[in-house]
This record gives structure tokens, C-alpha cells and sequence, in this order.
């Protein structure tokens, strides 16, 4: 069994369309199917044919990509798909295999997934996986940091053990690929863990009003005690505190 992490569009495109589907279906739009391709060079060949002008780099990526999209995700490999701007992570498992859908505008290239875990929070998992999870890449297998026993112990309820290494290793397939990190999600996953280890109880609600009173509200928070359940009154102009 593998990890393979599976974006649904770089703005989350065909998230809803793969969760509704029960499917991973992703983008590409550009290259037809390519399940009778017997190698990367085959699909590199595909993506010249269309775009006369793509550079290297850039076929050699896309061309890395869907080869391991349609011809070695298995089934029963996990597949993690980062939720655009939900602060979520879906998780299934593999089905059945590749299949290309030329009717559909977006997400063509699809394999079947049951989504077990379908809207997992991020600060289920520890800083070294959400890293793995935040390749910049939209197909790419997740091997090192124990990913795949510590995705299995989190969809079962339980909490990410951790482990000692911090890095993403591409697939054997995706060498050469372009690589990197999405800084959105890498930024928003170190707030949130600052904001849980610094701030707490009365101290959160301070950093709320704070936030607050730069958005331009007029706060008033509750002395630490009991407070009836309002630790924060705020409103701007009239109705203002």
C-alpha cells in the first residue's frame, strides 16, 4: 500500500466534483487520456503534440504526474487530498483504476475513491506531514515520515504519533519534476499552531478583541471568571461596547 497526495485543482477545482463522485479527479485538461501510454516519454510526446511551445521543465512535470496518476496508484493505496481554504483534509482509498472523462470541462482524468475520512482537520496531523501535504504539486507519492502508518492511526480517530524525519520524497516517477511548497496552506498551518501553543483560555479571547479592534470594532472583554458564556462584546459605531 502507497500515499499518494492528490490535489483537486490549484483552487480546488474538482474537490467537490471528487468528493460527491466518490472519485480523485484532476486537471490536465490539455492532454487527452493517456491509460494506453507505456511510459512517461509516451505521455511527454502527448503534451509536445498539443503544446509545440511548452518548455522542458514543464512537460516533464505534467508528463510525471499522470503517468503515476493512471499507472501506479493501486488499488487500495491511500490518496490525501488537501481541502483549498477549509482547513481540511479528505483521505480515501483506491478503488479501481484510470479512467479518462473527454465529456466533462475539468477534472477528465479520474480514478475511482472511497473517501473514508472525507473532512479531517489539519491540526489532526503534526508539522512534518502537513509539509508532506503541502507539495506543490497536484499527483505525487508521499513515502517518507512514516506518512502511510500515521495517516492509517488518524482516520481510525486516534492522534498522529509523529515521526523524526521532515521531508516529502517524490515518486520514482515525478524525478526531474518541478517540486516545492504551498505557502498559503504552510502559513496558515504555522498560525494556527502558534495561536494553539501561545494562546489559550482568557488569552484567546484577548487576541480575538485584538483582531477585532483592528477590524475596527470597539471591544470589551469579560474579567477571567465566570462569565455568564460572552467573554467578548463587540460593535462598530452605534452599537459599539
Amino acid at each position: 500500500m502507497k500515499v499518494w497526495l492528490v490535489r483537486g485543482g490549484k483552487h480546488g477545482e474538482t474537490e467537490a466534483l471528487s468528493l460527491d463522485n466518490g472519485e480523485a479527479a484532476i486537471g490536465f485538461s490539455e492532454v487527452a487520456g493517456v491509460g494506453h501510454a507505456g511510459s512517461r516519454e509516451d505521455i511527454a510526446k502527448m503534451i509536445r503534440s498539443n503544446d509545440a511551445g511548452a518548455l522542458d521543465g514543464a512537460i516533464i512535470n505534467r508528463s510525471a504526474q499522470l503517468y503515476a496518476f493512471a499507472h501506479r496508484i493501486e488499488k487500495g493505496d491511500l490518496i490525501v487530498m488537501p481541502l483549498k481554504g477549509k482547513s481540511k483534509i479528505a483521505i480515501g482509498i483506491a478503488e479501481a483504476g484510470y479512467k479518462y472523462l473527454p465529456e466533462r470541462p475539468e477534472g477528465k482524468h479520474s480514478i475511482q475513491v472511497t473517501w473514508n475520512a472525507p473532512d479531517v482537520p489539519r491540526s489532526s496531523f503534526k508539522q512534518d506531514l502537513l509539509h508532506s501535504f503541502g507539495a506543490f504539486m497536484t499527483v505525487c507519492q508521499i513515502k517518507r515520515n512514516n506518512a502511510l502508518a500515521r495517516i492509517e492511526t488518524v482516520m481510525k480517530g486516534k492522534v498522529d504519533p509523529g515521526d523524526s524525519t521532515l521531508e516529502v520524497e517524490p515518486s520514482d516517477d515525478s524525478q526531474g519534476a518541478i517540486t516545492g511548497t504551498d505557502l498559503e496552506a504552510a502559513i496558515s498551518d504555522q498560525i494556527s499552531r502558534h495561536i494553539q501553543s501561545h494562546f489559550s483560555g482568557h488569552g484567546l479571547a484577548r487576541l480575538l478583541a485584538a483582531i477585532l479592534s483592528a477590524d475596527g470594532y470597539n471591544t470589551k472583554v469579560s474579567p477571567p471568571g465566570p462569565d455568564g458564556g460572552v467573554d467578548i462584546l463587540a460593535g462598530k459605531g452605534f452599537f459599539g461596547p
